[in-house]
């Protein structure tokens, strides 16, 4: 039996030209409403991906306030994700924010399809053993069509430095 909903606020951080594919899978996943973790909780995710937003030209107008309400910070890991464009940088801004106010680290999801996993390194001077979680697209998109897919989310509370993470796993 459930005992109640957890909700969690999510913003999810990618670039555009290499990482939506990736971000609306999770997205998609996240939105499940079956979701749930160990010890019978069941979470409610509250998901900002800005493909599902309207856009608007002034980057803080929007983003910022699903960033003060997010309690995780999922990073796409690609090469466009690493790459600074400068201070105007909406990725970039998006990490900068979330490294300056919260002392959670980002969730790094990695999609297989890159040789390695692009981590900015701010994050990496912050977290240098931060973990990744390896995502193979095909696998997911296939999986999640079938319904095989959940997730868990695991926040470690207990550290001294708050740690929050998420594992995908095949059913």
């Amino acid at each position: 039996m459930i005992e109640h909903v957890h909700d969690c606020p999510t913003f999810i951080c990618y670039r555009r030209d290499d990482g939506y594919e990736p971000a609306k899978l999770v997205y998609d996943l996240l939105m499940d409403p079956e979701l749930s973790e160990p010890y019978n909780k069941s979470f409610r995710f509250d998901v900002f991906l800005d493909k599902e937003v309207p856009g608007v030209p002034n980057f803080w107008k929007v983003h910022q306030p699903y960033l003060q309400k997010a309690t995780a910070f999922i990073l796409i890991c690609t090469p466009g994700a690493k790459c600074n464009n400068g201070p105007e940088d909406w990725v970039h801004k998006e990490i900068n924010w979330w490294l300056q106010y919260r002392n959670t680290n980002p969730i790094l999801v990695a999609p297989s399809q890159f040789e390695k996993p692009w981590i900015p390194q701010q994050i990496l001077n912050k977290w240098p053993n931060i973990q990744r979680i390896s995502f193979d697209t095909k696998k997911i998109s296939s999986s999640q069509e079938e319904k095989n897919l959940s997730l868990i989310h695991i926040s470690e509370p207990t550290r001294r430095t708050p740690i929050s993470y998420a594992v995908f796993c095949l059913k």
